[in-house]
């Protein structure tokens, strides 16, 4: 093959002719060449060789075969072969396999024909590297003959640079116009992908956003060709995010700039690797979407061939990527001002919408006062609907015995309201299938934005019901109930025929607010109808009042004026030792009977009875509250309890009765102070809440546990009814303030975070509707109690066993006023502890106490030598029949009921010490 070359190069060598060397094509050098040639010009072929290597393009020599005979420089570096291994061969090495056969062809049939020459315009072909790839080449050969052989010298330039140039051109085209003809930003990305991906000859392309918040990328949008199978790539995509640095996008938005993967299938920071490498993707390509100095996004694009970076096409895209940054912002600027635009135009519709709204409920105010009479002011409301809010408008209302009555029917065809009065004298509804028996049931209103006939007859109570419903011609329809004080007594129904008017929720919300209007009026003109009566009725309170108080006051003076009489007559000494024991057993007697009244004015039929009449009247609320605070004051000085107290102007009247409305303040008071640690806090609020008053006492106390806080009002139940428990009381407290709240029209409720978290108690009582005198507590008599004649105990030695220093101190007297020897402890531990000592011939213990109780105690005592002989009575508050038993069975002999008379406490020791008989 190397000597075949030299042959070549050593051609004739005949002198070149000036015209030729003037031609201005390539083909034209090569013919003028050829020319000198056929005349036998050896020195041409020289030049031909010095011209041929110099070129920059590929130029080559073929004989009539379309074997190489010379090949330059140039076409070594284009092809990537040798010239010695290009030499000898056919030109189809540098062809691909599907044009080869073609231009074999299309130079023999020349030759046959007998055509001294080729065409002289270039045309293109693709031709092919040695390394596989295709070459984008325009070529041009000229024909000329050396002797007899025929033979062609073809100059091929490679387009790759231009075609490359006019692909980025055509790129940048393509998304400048796609940006161009886009009104949306969802628009114009799928058109740049679209155009780009054509442009360029893609596979698939898509557009990823930064996610701030998250800091991460997202797929937003996909494209692909028509003939790509991408489906398993394109899902995995939607369904990824990438971190900055992470896969193709994540690395344009690290590092700002556009990235070329000659083939991601072997690329190590690919997350979509596997993907890619199943549905033949290689190439890829991204470039950011950029504004100013920010990433907004990554677009990428993928192709099924393997290929090298086009860095000219890479910084194109930087271009492009601003163009639809700036897009972006501009898109954002203009939809931000469209939604401003929106919200103005929606501000104003619903202000203008407001404003008619407004004047339509002052107008309805307005009418709906000008009347007290109550079915007077329904029926203004009824007309007042039609035509500004229904196409005809009824009111119902609910009777006592649960029938509705209707009121009032208003429309806007005169000749059509007869026609919906029929409606009212069907059948009634006892099965509650019409709505409007619903509102009534519920208090909650119903919309229906459509109605149809099938509706209609759902709810027709007869065939000539549902006749005349549809002759009506519903379309829409609202019902919302009129409800005062919480209680549901009539429905308005409106409903759109003629006008077609179709109800939505503002239609609703202005209905609901009209029936409140509505019967807010309604329920003034039956409270003023039931002031009238109850002024008739107050005059009458008045002189029961009068009549009572003189009851009162002559009760509460008898008691008082012996005590004071006596308690001087002692002070002076005046009186003998006779005189005197008869003073102290009169001054007992009657502070007695004055304890007992006093607790009869505070439990006036008593609240289990359901016997408690209030005198209810306006009254100052915060005085009262005072009054309590100062009553209970004493005992939260005693274990260093701070009070503090906010009365808010406004909240001082009430409709209450005042001295029960004490004993309910009192009665929480004394509660929260009860079980309120020393140190503590007791804070008293009292404060208006839109139509009621609310009272609050809140305490730093021990608190109620979860458990029984639902039954912290119940009559007799306690937290701890052990008889060990820290804190006295019967349980009734609470549930005497429940009650009476209650009968004030008002409610109470605890609230507490559980155990040492404190407790809370919110009463809440409804402002008043007219005024009236004060009220004040009846009084009953209590019976006197007489003395027995005591026993004396001399020589009988007494353990008297109590927690209250008081109570243990009156027990010890009285029997040592019977010459008794007392020992007086207030624990079990000390009493088991003189048992150690001494054993006494009495045992008397109380049973409640905290710690170890007397069951505890007896069964100590019992255990010890000698205690079990030792007689013993049980000191109890507990007197029901269970109590009595347990007690009994524990091992006390007998037991005696709080509060006990010394007459029958001295007996029963008298007794169980086996002494009997008066001193």
């Amino acid at each position: 093959m190397a000597k075949r070359t030299e042959r070549s190069a050593e051609l004739g060598k005949p002198p070149l002719r000036r015209a030729a060397q003037r031609r201005a094509t390539t083909s034209g050098v090569l013919d003028a060449l050829g020319l000198s040639w056929a005349d036998g010009a050896p020195a041409d072929a020289e030049l031909y060789r010095t011209v041929a290597e110099t070129a920059t393009d590929p130029i080559v020599t073929i004989d009539d075969a379309g074997v190489i005979l010379f090949a330059n420089r140039a076409a070594e570096r284009t092809f990537g072969h040798a010239r010695e291994a290009l030499l000898g061969q056919p030109l189809t090495i540098v062809m691909p396999a599907d044009v080869r056969d073609r231009q074999r062809q299309s130079i023999q049939r020349r030759i046959r024909m007998g055509k001294r020459r080729l065409p002289q315009e270039a045309f293109e072909m693709t031709g092919l590297h040695r390394d596989g790839r295709s070459i984008p080449l325009e070529v041009s050969f000229g024909h000329f003959t050396q002797g007899r052989r025929h033979l062609f010298a073809g100059i091929m330039r490679d387009l790759t640079g231009r075609r490359r140039t006019e692909r980025r051109l055509a790129v940048q085209y393509a998304a400048t116009r796609s940006l161009a003809e886009s009104a949306t930003l969802r628009e114009a990305t799928r058109r740049i992908l679209q155009a780009i991906g054509e442009t360029l000859g893609c596979l698939v392309g898509a557009i990823w956003t930064v996610d701030r918040a998250r800091q991460e990328l997202r797929c937003v949008e996909q494209w692909h060709a028509r003939s790509a199978s991408v489906r398993a790539f394109e899902a995995m995509s939607r369904r990824i995010a990438l971190a900055k640095g992470e896969g193709l996008p994540g690395r344009v938005w690290a590092d700002g700039e556009p990235v070329w993967i000659p083939d991601v299938v072997d690329d190590p920071n690919f997350p979509r690797i596997a993907t890619a490498r199943r549905e033949g993707l290689h190439a890829g390509f991204a470039f950011p979407i950029r504004l100013g100095g920010e990433v907004l996004g990554v677009v990428e694009f993928f192709s099924r061939e393997i290929e090298q970076p086009d860095h000219e096409l890479l910084q194109m895209t930087e271009a492009v990527g601003s163009q639809i940054g700036q897009f972006m912002e501009r898109r954002r600027v203009e939809e931000a001002a469209r939604e401003l635009l929106a919200r103005e135009q929606a501000a104003r519709t619903a202000a203008e919408a407001a404003e008619r709204r407004a004047a339509f409920l002052a107008e309805a105010e307005r009418l709906l006062a000008s009347s007290l009479d109550f079915e007077t002011t329904l029926s203004t409301l009824a007309a007042l609907a039609v035509p500004d809010l229904a196409d005809w408008c009824s009111v119902d209302v609910l009777e006592v015995d649960g029938s509705i009555r209707r009121i009032a029917v208003a429309h806007v065809d005169p000749m059509k309201a007869d026609l919906a009065r029929k409606v009212r004298g069907y059948p009634s509804d006892p099965a509650g299938r019409h709505p409007r028996t619903r509102v009534l049931r519920t208090g909650r209103a119903e919309l229906f934005p459509d109605i149809t006939e099938d509706g209609l007859a759902a709810v027709a109570g007869s065939p000539e019901h549902f006749e005349v419903m549809r002759q009506l011609g519903y379309r829409s329809c609202m019902i919302v109930p009129l409800v005062a004080r919480g209680r549901s007594f009539g429905a308005l129904t409106f409903v759109t025929a003629e006008s077609g008017r179709r109800y939505g929720q503002v239609d609703l919300s202005l209905a609901q607010e009209l029936a409140a209007r509505a019967a807010l009026a309604v329920d003034n003109a039956r409270l003023y109808r039931e002031a009238q009566e109850a002024l008739t009725q107050a005059e009458r309170a008045n002189r029961a009042k009068d009549e009572f108080l003189a009851t009162v006051s002559h009760e509460l003076r008898t008691p008082l004026s012996a005590v004071l009489l006596w308690t001087r007559l002692m002070a002076r000494g005046s009186l003998d030792e006779g005189k005197k024991a008869r003073a102290l057993d009169l001054i007992e007697r009657n502070a007695k009977l004055q304890a007992q009244l006093v607790e009869d004015l505070l439990d006036v039929s008593r609240i289990i009875s359901g016997k408690l009449h209030l005198e209810v009247r306006p009254m100052d609320l915060a005085a009262v509250v005072e009054a309590a605070l100062d009553a209970i004051r004493p005992a939260a000085d005693a274990k260093a309890i701070r009070m503090d107290s906010s009365l808010a102007p406004g909240a001082e009247y009430v409709a209450g009765d005042p001295s029960r409305l004490q004993q309910v303040i009192w009665n929480l008071l004394s509660n929260a102070i009860k079980f309120t640690p020393k140190g503590g806090r007791v804070d008293v609020d009292l404060r208006r809440a839109e139509s009621h008053v609310e009272l609050t006492v809140r305490d730093t106390g021990e608190g109620i546990s979860a458990e029984f806080l639902p039954h912290i009002f119940e009559r007799f139940r306690q937290a701890d009814s052990t008889s060990t428990r820290a804190h006295g009381g019967l349980g009734l407290g609470l549930g005497i303030v429940r009650h009476l709240v209650e009968l004030h029209g008002g409610t109470v409720r605890a609230e507490s975070p559980g155990r040492g978290g404190g407790s809370t108690f919110v009463v809440s009582l409804p402002l008043p509707a007219v005024r009236g005198p004060f009220a004040r507590p009846e009084a009953t008599a209590a019976p006197e109690l007489s003395l027995d004649e005591l026993p004396a105990l001399d020589g009988v030695r007494v353990l008297v066993v109590d927690d209250q220093p008081d109570a243990r101190a009156a027990l010890a007297l009285i029997l040592q006023q019977r010459q008794a020897s007392v020992t007086a402890v207030g624990s079990v531990a000390e009493a088991v502890d003189v048992f150690a000592h001494e054993l006494p011939d009495v045992l008397l213990s109380d049973i409640a106490m905290p710690g170890e109780d007397g069951f505890s105690l007896i069964r100590r005592v019992r255990g010890l030598p000698g205690g079990r002989n030792v007689p013993a009575a049980a000191l109890t508050a507990f007197a029901s029949r269970d109590d009595r038993m347990r007690v009994l069975l524990a091992g006390y002999q007998t037991y005696l009921v709080k509060p006990v008379e010394p007459a029958e406490l001295v007996a029963v020791i008298a007794n169980l010490a086996g002494r009997t008989g008066a001193r």
